[in-house]
């Protein structure tokens, strides 16, 4: 499948199944588009590892728990890029449930 050009739209690109999710876009010569909840500083990592792949990549805030949200970030990515072709929704949230508490 040719990637070359097209724009992607990856939930949760601040962790890191999300950052290597996005650099393997880019590598595929995908420009990137990441969301994060509230770590601008792991967001600008997966940005910049997208621009060294030789691809543009942006980061936008995003609360999936809010239809509002969701709404004004796809405004957003089509604002910025005119279209997404990919979307991979790899948010989520890990709330640390010891596995002891699995058992019951």
């Amino acid at each position: 499948m040719d990637l070359n050009g097209k724009v992607a739209f990856v939930t949760g690109g601040s962790g890191d199944i999300g950052k290597a999710i996005a650099r393997a876009l880019a590598g595929a010569g995908t420009d990137v588009v990441i969301s994060y909840v509230g770590d601008v500083g792991r967001a600008d990592a997966t940005v910049e590892a997208v621009r060294k792949a030789g691809r543009e990549g942006h980061a936008v805030q995003l609360d999936q728990r809010d239809p509002r949200s969701i709404d004004a970030c796809v405004e957003k990515v089509i604002g910025r890029f005119g279209r997404l072709d990919i979307l991979v929704n790899n948010a989520a949230w890990n709330i640390g449930i010891p596995f002891t508490d699995f058992r019951r």
